[in-house]
This record gives structure tokens, sequence and C-alpha cells, in this order.
């Protein structure tokens, strides 16, 4: 095997792993964490676990997102001129590139949709956390919307993970 096709090789499976890895994670935000969320802790435990688990998110997502972007435009552009059917290799170009787009849409979407609302969990995070409490900023009912509101957007952020990696897998399987 040439050096430059263990390279696409090995760009191929990190971008797969990595999306699947996120997408995994985003999915079970949603469809677990969140939901036991609200059924098993009272509303300044659960804001509290929420700050956690964002936290993280913000920690790993944004590496993640941009290295497999960087990955899949990279493939986009030399494993697509390998493929010895011109047609496979615009198919496949338009393949890679679209889920290099579902990727890296996650970061303006968090940015734009999400921030503000965010920004208001974690002031209330936050002023809890003071020695002198603010009875405006205090968890309740409006932050379990809100939260149940970030949770709804986040399933946006899922699907999106999501469609990258299955542009990933059907890259693997049709090329």
């Amino acid at each position: 095997m040439s050096s430059e096709l263990f390279y696409i090789s090995a760009a191929r499976g990190l971008a797969t792993i990595g999306l699947g890895l996120g997408s995994g994670m985003t999915f079970g935000t949603s469809a677990m964490i969140i939901p036991a969320l609200f059924k098993s802790l009272q509303p300044k435990d659960r804001l509290r676990t929420w700050r956690t688990l964002f936290e993280t998110g913000k920690f790993i997502m944004p590496t993640l997102v941009l290295g497999t972007t960087s990955l899949l435009l990279y493939l986009s552009f030399v494993g697509s001129s390998l493929d010895s059917a011109v047609v496979a290799g615009v198919t496949r170009r338009i393949l890679l590139r679209s889920s290099a787009l579902s990727a890296f849409a996650i970061l303006p979407f968090t940015a734009i949709v999400m921030l503000p609302g965010i920004k208001v969990l974690q002031k209330v995070d936050n002023a809890g956390s003071s020695k002198t409490p603010n009875a405006e900023l205090q968890p309740g009912v409006e932050t379990d919307r809100m939260i149940a509101r970030w949770e709804r957007q986040h399933r946006v952020r899922a699907t999106l993970v999501f469609a990258a990696f299955t542009g990933t897998v059907i890259d693997w399987y049709m090329f």
C-alpha cells in the first residue's frame, strides 16, 4: 500500500470514528441524560448537572468538529482524485463535502441559535453558587423550560453530526 493510500485510509477511519463518537454522545445526551435529569433531580441540581454536561461538550465537540471537518475536506480533494471513474470522483466529492458542511454547521448553529439561552442558564447557575443569591436568578420552572429548549435545539446538532457520520459510512460502503 502506498503512503498516500495509507493516509487516505487513516483519514477516513479517523473521520468516521470521530463522527460516530460525536453522534453517539449527542444523541445520548438528548435521549438518555436530559430525560433522566428531569426525572431524578431538583431544579438546582438539574441546572448544575446540565452545566457540567454542557462544559464537557464544549471541551470536546469543537475540536472533534473541526478535526473531522478538516479530514473530510482533505478526503474530498485528495481521496476523490484516486477514483478511476469520473462520476465516482464527483459523487464522492459531493458526499464528503456535504458531510463536512453538516459537521461544521454545528458551530455556527450553536453560536447563533443556542448561545443566548446558554448564557442565561450559565448566569442563573453562577448566581445560585454565589454567597448572596439573587431572587430573580433562582433555578426553577423557567430554567427547566430553558433546559428543555436547549435539549430540543441540541437535537438539531445531534442530527447534523449523525448526517455527517452517515456520509462517512456511505463513503466506506460505496468507495
